[in-house]
């Protein structure tokens, strides 16, 4: 084992942010640039995961690789010309085609690569590395973590879950590039909402969440608090603050919005 004298480790003094247009995630350092960041956005089914990884993938400058073991490339960008153009799914055929092609030609120039065939995550970790050695990727995200699949197998879900988390964790040290990983929820949270509308998610709530919590640096939880607001708890930051936030929702178009006056 080597050993270094502190004091003479080159550090980086102008780590910022990365651009995610999510107010809250950027005065928060939840997503940093050029840092090997493991954050899991967690959620129930509906309640705005996916739509925030589209969302952040789109106003994230440089190239993103967006891994969807769910959503079809289709939807992701039926979503994304939405979000472009502020139209509602039902009014984009109603478009000229010279408007629709303006959302198009904005998709196209954004760096955003999407892969839908579902891959183990051995496969998925090396083409990154391979793709990151040609063009580093500012961000890379994956939608969604329990339904990853592995060569090895495993007999339970959680030792599953926490290999997949080692090896993303250590994709992202070694590529220096942040990895927001998608997750699922189970229904507790929204069992001690009924009886409590005060509760507060914890990390439990998480489905498979011990390891999840181990390699995670950062941890946020969202929840569709009404048709019009999504509320994010930030569980756990190992660079920033522990504070919670809204966002508003706008449902037809795929979009959040930073609320005027939040963090």
């Amino acid at each position: 084992m080597a050993f270094t004298t502190l004091g003479t480790i080159p550090v980086d003094l102008s780590i910022r942010p990365l651009k995610t247009g999510i107010t809250g995630f950027e005065k928060l350092s939840i997503l940093r640039r050029n840092q090997g960041d493991l954050v899991v956005v967690a959620a129930r089914p509906g309640h705005g995961k996916s739509l925030m990884a589209t969302q952040i993938s789109l106003q994230t400058p440089g190239l993103v690789v967006f891994e969807s073991l769910e959503m079809s490339k289709e939807v992701f960008e039926l979503r994304a010309l939405c979000f472009e153009l502020k139209v509602g799914s039902q009014e984009l055929e109603y478009l000229e085609p010279k408007a629709l092609q303006t959302g198009k030609d904005r998709l196209a120039s954004r760096e955003v690569i999407i892969a839908d065939t579902p891959q183990p995550i051995e496969t998925m970790v090396d083409e990154i590395r391979q793709l990151a050695k040609q063009t580093k990727p500012e961000l890379i995200v994956i939608d969604y973590a329990q339904i990853i699949t592995t060569i090895t197998w495993f007999s339970r879900i959680q030792e599953k879950i926490g290999y997949c988390m080692k090896h993303l964790k250590h994709l992202a040290n070694e590529i220096k590039t942040p990895i927001l990983l998608l997750a699922q929820m189970n229904r507790s949270f929204e069992m001690r909402l009924t009886e409590n509308p005060m509760a507060q998610p914890v990390m439990a709530d998480i489905a498979d969440a011990a390891d999840i919590e181990r390699w995670a640096d950062a941890v946020a939880v969202l929840h569709k608090k009404s048709p019009e607001q999504i509320d994010v708890y930030v569980l756990k930051n190992r660079h920033g603050e522990l504070k919670d936030f809204s966002l508003d929702f706008i449902g037809s178009q795929f979009r959040l919005v930073n609320q005027v006056g939040g963090l």
